[in-house]
């Protein structure tokens, strides 16, 4: 029984760790930046689910095509949890990429100050 419980909390901290700490870094930089954080935590969960389903998908394709079709139970619970940990960071990530681009700014990118314009022209006639 203990083992169980051991093993449940692995899980679910290996699974709800990663998209935690990544909505938490989310909300940190929209609200330095002063943008809505609320399309990038929703875009962080939606990917969170689809990539912890994904890995887990393909883990247990992997297992299942190398090793026939009998998986041995205590192949089962690492794949979850390695699984699981992979596809939630990678998946709940898209959200923070999405943030980052939004709020990083480039110099090189940016429409001119109008008075850098003025003052250059100034220079110029003078």
């Amino acid at each position: 029984m203990i083992l169980v419980l051991i093993g449940f909390a692995a899980l679910v901290l290996a699974v709800g760790g990663p998209l935690w700490l990544i909505m938490g870094r989310i909300h940190r930089r929209a609200e330095s930046a002063r943008v809505s954080p609320v399309g990038a935590l929703f875009l962080a969960f939606v990917g969170y689910l689809f990539g912890t389903v994904a890995a887990n998908f393909g883990a247990f394709s992997l297992i299942s095509l190398y090793s026939g079709r009998n998986l041995s139970s205590l192949l089962i619970f690492p794949t979850l949890l390695v699984g699981s940990c992979a596809g939630s960071i990678v998946g709940s990530g898209v959200g923070y990429i999405f943030i980052w681009a939004r709020t990083t700014h480039d110099p090189d990118f940016e429409p001119l100050d109008r008075s850098l314009l003025s003052r250059r022209s100034t220079r110029r006639e003078s």
